[in-house]
């Protein structure tokens, strides 16, 4: 017997209580298992369902997915709110852009070893001077640092 010919919550309690054989695989993919969970929702009309059925559903979805009852439950409320499931949107490939160089590494480590390892507002203030009153342009970019960057 296939998933596909599971087609009553009858028939989902006996393959939970494993009197019945089922042949299936978890899918590794993210949005195939989304896919197969709110494919199941929809055949079985999971919100038209009593409690006891809707218990039943869930405890499939989950050997079905290999997700926890947890986030199965997650699922679900999220097909309930939005009528779909879809994953989560991936972070940009560069989320955070290098604003500080190599060079202003160095530069911050130097006047750090110049000035015998001062605090981070010491640093700021000796590279705001630097740029703004001897015109030092590879101090330009750390005259502006925030000193939690330091």
């Amino acid at each position: 017997m296939s998933l596909n010919e599971l087609q009553s919550i009858d028939q989902l309690k006996l393959f939970l209580d494993g009197t019945q054989s089922v042949a299936f695989m978890v899918p590794a993919a993210k949005n195939e298992r989304h896919r197969q969970v709110e494919q199941v929702l929809v055949q079985f009309r999971y919100s038209l369902l009593g409690k006891a059925a809707k218990g039943v559903v869930l405890r499939f979805l989950a050997k079905l997915s290999g997700y926890s009852r947890q986030q199965v439950t997650r699922l679900v409320r999220q097909y309930e709110e939005r009528g779909h499931l879809r994953c989560a949107k991936r972070a940009p490939a560069r989320g955070f852009v290098t604003q500080y160089t190599a060079p202003d590494i160095a530069l911050l480590a130097r006047m750090d070893e110049l000035h015998n390892q001062p605090s981070g507002p010491v640093i700021k203030k000796l590279s705001e001077r630097a740029f703004h009153q001897f015109g030092e342009k590879e101090h330009e970019r750390l005259c502006n640092i925030s000193i939690s960057h330091i």
